[in-house]
C-alpha cells in the first residue's frame, strides 16, 4: 500500500482507469490521494518555451474542480484523504514539479499506449512524466 499518490486528470477515460488504479493501491486508512487537473491556459508554445507564466482565472479554477469531482464521482476512496489540485502550466512539467511538492510516492497516470511515431510527432505527457521524474512513475493503459 501506498500512502501517498498522485493522479493527473483530465476526464479521458485512460486518467479515470489511472484513479481507479491510485484508489486500490492507497493505503484507505491512512493513505493520502493527490488528484490534479493541469490547465495548460494562455500563452503560445513560443510564449511557453520563453517561460511565460501562465495563470488560472476563477473560471478555469472551477472548471477544474468540477473535472476532478466528476472523476471522483465514480471511485472509491476508502478513508483516504482526498487532495484536489487544479494549477496552470505545461502538464508534463507541471505533474512533476508538484510530486515534488507534495513528495509523493510515486505518479500513477494513464497513457493512450501511442506509438512511437505518435509520441514523436504528438508528443505524450505520460511519457515526459515517466522519462522525466524524480521519483516513481507508475503507468496505467
Amino acid at each position: 500500500m501506498y500512502q501517498s499518490l498522485l493522479v493527473p486528470v483530465d476526464g479521458s477515460q485512460h486518467s479515470r482507469k489511472a484513479l481507479q488504479v491510485a484508489a486500490r493501491l492507497i493505503d484507505g486508512a491512512q493513505g493520502r490521494l493527490h488528484v490534479i487537473n493541469v490547465r495548460e491556459i494562455g500563452g503560445d508554445l513560443l510564449g511557453r518555451a520563453a517561460g511565460t507564466r501562465m495563470t488560472l482565472d476563477d473560471e478555469g479554477h472551477a472548471e477544474g474542480e468540477r473535472l476532478i469531482d466528476g472523476c471522483l464521482n465514480v471511485i472509491e476512496t476508502g478513508d483516504a484523504q482526498v487532495n484536489r489540485i487544479v494549477k496552470a502550466g505545461a502538464a508534463a512539467d507541471t505533474i512533476r514539479d508538484e510530486a515534488e511538492a507534495q513528495g509523493v510516492d510515486a505518479i500513477v497516470i494513464g497513457s493512450r499506449g501511442a506509438g512511437n511515431l505518435s509520441r514523436l510527432v504528438l508528443g505524450s505527457v505520460a511519457y515526459s512524466v515517466l522519462h522525466g521524474a524524480a521519483g516513481g512513475v507508475i503507468l496505467v493503459r
